[in-house]
């Protein structure tokens, strides 16, 4: 009776000890599928029932447990393996409804054969993360790309970047505070066709090399999506480029490049397809159009900056919430900025 008595403590102890391991290793999310608590719980329960009296004596029964735990340690090894993100700035989790990683697979493994450098490897998460969450896990653990998405698309999260005024890049601008959005933070990609998909993402994920090349290839990919919204983001990024080479060089073909990439991607997206990157792009082109006004002094190119101010204030509203706040304050200070500036006369 004393023996049976034991063998409840200890097994509520070891429930009770597992349900806390599994509780801190989950600090995001609960709906765990395999991870590295579960290992650990398995692998708990197995050492506390090799050890029962049941079955301590007993020769076959062991050899199963025994053959069980070394699976797990084999298994552990493996899931750690793809779950050691600490070292890669991207990192994929679990697609929704995909319990078997299909879906989640192809994109992983198509991205990491087609990239030559291994810093862009992209390194699997098991843990489930709340899309409100996403930006405090590239926060905590210092990413710069997270993978997400489904059956029908692809989502890429970026790490938040602090929009930057002209006078950063240039002393002679600082009179002319406009500002310039860096980046987004969401890109939705068509999941079909799969293999266009995954170059497209390949060859995205070198901006974080500064790869104007990789950058240029995707507006030349052959392929048919339903939806070519994402194609203006590399697009986007190369305006950035330009526009930032000019604000340090007062070149002014850099600035004809930007307006040039600005306007590409305007060709490819509608604002409820990718609402960010458009906003970004026609704020961006805006600070341009103005720009190239005060180099030219011709008025054409300062209505055309008002062109642009209207079609992101005729937004709508349902659409626009989807809009990072910092985002908008810094489209509509712009507004200001060029509002009040006083025109240029020859």
């Amino acid at each position: 009776m004393k023996n049976k008595l034991n063998f409840y403590i200890i097994f509520y102890i070891i429930i009770v000890t597992s349900f806390f391991i599994w509780k801190q290793l989950s600090p995001l999310d609960d709906s765990l599928t395999i991870s590295i608590a579960q290992y650990i719980v398995a692998f708990l329960l197995l050492v506390f029932f090799r050890r029962c009296s049941l079955v301590k004596d007993k020769i076959f029964p062991q050899i199963i447990l025994s053959f069980i735990q070394i699976m797990l340690v084999v298994f552990f090894a493996t899931e750690f393996y793809f779950t050691n993100f600490k070292n890669t700035p991207i990192v994929q989790i679990r697609f929704q409804d995909d319990p078997y990683e299909i879906n989640s697979r192809v994109i992983r493994d198509g991205i990491n054969r087609r990239v030559t450098n291994n810093t862009l490897k992209v390194k699997r998460y098991s843990f489930k993360i709340d899309e409100q969450n996403i930006q405090n896990f590239i926060k905590k653990y210092k990413k710069e790309i997270i993978i997400s998405g489904n059956r029908k698309f692809v989502h890429l999260y970026f790490r938040k970047k602090n929009n930057f005024s002209l006078g950063i890049l240039n002393v002679n601008y600082k009179d002319l505070d406009l500002i310039i959005i860096e980046d987004v933070q969401n890109l939705l990609i068509p999941y079909k066709p799969k293999i266009a998909t995954v170059s497209f993402i390949t060859n995205l994920l070198y901006k974080l090399k500064d790869d104007k090349v990789k950058l240029e290839q995707t507006k030349y990919q052959e392929f048919i999506w339903e939806n070519t919204s994402h194609k203006a983001y590399p697009q986007f990024l190369l305006g950035n480029y330009y526009l930032k080479d000019y604000v340090k060089s007062d070149n002014k073909t850099y600035l004809n490049c930007a307006i040039k990439y600005y306007l590409d991607a305007l060709s490819y997206i509608r604002v409820n397809e990718n609402p960010e990157t458009f906003f970004a792009t026609v704020n961006n082109l805006m600070v341009s159009y103005y720009l190239k006004y005060l180099s030219t002094t011709k008025i054409k190119y300062k209505k055309y900056a008002n062109l642009m101010f209207q079609k992101n204030f005729k937004i709508k509203q349902k659409v626009k919430r989807q809009i990072p706040l910092d985002m908008r304050l810094s489209f509509l200070e712009n507004r200001i900025i060029i509002k009040n500036i006083p025109q240029v006369v020859d």
